[in-house]
């Protein structure tokens, strides 16, 4: 998941799409890493404190991508140049644009 979302970041020119992408990859992977936490230690003291981890992650990530995303609005940069080229745009001899 957090592989993918390294793609998503490194290849989308938005900032809305990668804050998406990234936004996924922080809640939904750290959340899955620590239920393998809880998994792996079962319930005692520690996986009482995965859990608040875990609920403070599910509530603070949206809000920074929220925060993220309005910061962005407001300052209208919303595109990035991409630090690449696009093979399959080159090999149809059309002109990469932003």
């Amino acid at each position: 998941m957090m592989f993918t979302a390294t793609l998503g970041i490194i290849r989308f020119s938005d900032i809305y799409m990668r804050l998406h992408a990234s936004g996924k990859a922080s809640t939904g992977g750290t959340i899955a890493i620590l239920a393998g936490v809880l998994i792996r230690i079962g319930l005692n003291q520690i996986s009482g404190k995965v859990v608040l981890v875990m609920v403070f992650i599910l509530f603070t990530g949206p809000i920074i991508s929220h925060a993220i995303a309005r910061a962005a609005h407001m300052s209208k940069e919303t595109t990035a140049e991409i630090p690449f080229h696009d093979v399959e745009i080159e090999e149809r001899g059309e002109k990469f644009d932003n």
